[in-house]
């Protein structure tokens, strides 16, 4: 039975804070294609969870608010309180946040088959971690991805 529903992003972001912060964890279908090859867009799913400052470290996926909407992205940096996230499909950009704007982090990605794979897991930290250093090779990765997914 699907029990997804769908709404704008202005009341989705005071929902999703509101239920994190009561400790709720919540399953979101992934919008969008910045987080390709490993969550791609109306297929996975992720579970998000509140996040507490000794997790916010580089290789955390995170929700985060950003310019009246939010991003689901991966830090690849910390500055003190300050955050450089980039999202996995993305080439160049990159935003700088603080940590009071990270709404959530990615506990689990859910693949469209029911499986659930740990964010802390070894092989997804492994994949992370090859992926952050395959950096200069992306846009040849990210084509190959595109036509294959």
């Amino acid at each position: 039975m699907d029990r997804s529903i769908s709404m704008p992003n202005v009341v989705m972001i005071d929902l999703l804070d509101e239920l994190i912060l009561e400790g709720k964890v919540l399953r979101l279908k992934i919008k969008g294609n910045s987080m390709m090859p490993f969550l791609r867009d109306g297929k996975d799913m992720v579970e998000l969870a509140k996040a507490n400052d000794r997790e916010l470290l580089p290789g955390a996926v995170v929700l985060f608010r950003f310019r009246g909407s939010f991003l689901l992205h991966r830090i690849i940096r910390r500055e003190g309180s300050y955050l450089i996230t980039m999202g996995d499909g993305v080439l160049i950009y990159t935003e700088r946040i603080t940590t009071d704007q990270v709404v959530g982090i990615v506990r689990a990605n859910i693949c469209p088959n029911g499986k659930r794979i740990d964010s802390n897991c070894l092989l997804s930290r492994y994949k992370t971690w090859v992926w952050m250093l395959l950096k200069p090779l992306r846009r040849w990765l990210l084509a190959v991805a595109r036509r294959v997914c």
